[in-house]
Order: structure tokens, then sequence, then C-alpha cells
């Protein structure tokens, strides 16, 4: 998550994407349910995942950098 972090600090907007984004993450590997509740046990499961995730990005990045330009 703190990979995404806004390029343009000062943009209030910005901000609001990555919030929306580490909102919508949380809420994917269950953290955060819109009840209020935090679930520890899948923070935990989160942060170990979080390696082989990073992982998994930059192989995407390098092979949308590879792959020929679609117009």
């Amino acid at each position: 998550m703190l990979r995404y972090l806004p390029r343009h600090f000062w943009s209030p907007g910005a901000w609001r994407t990555w919030a929306s984004y580490v909102h919508w993450r949380l809420e994917t590997y269950g953290v955060y349910y819109p009840a209020g509740k935090f679930n520890w046990t899948a923070f935990r499961s989160l942060l170990r995942q979080m390696p082989r995730y990073l992982h998994w990005v930059s192989d995407m990045d390098a092979a949308r950098k590879k792959s020929p330009a679609r117009r």
C-alpha cells in the first residue's frame, strides 16, 4: 500500500484516491468491515502476503514495459 503513495503530496485528490485504494484493499482481505470491525488475524495474513504481492506487481510492471504499446 505504501508503494502507491501519492506522487503529488500537496494534492488532496491524490490522498483521497490513495485512501480509497487502501480502504478497498483492506476490505478485500477482510481486514476491515463496513460495520467498523477490524480483524487482526486477517491483517497479519495481509502482511505475510505483502512480499509476494509486491513481487507479482513488479513482474506485471516489467511485462507491461516489455510489451508493445496498444493504441
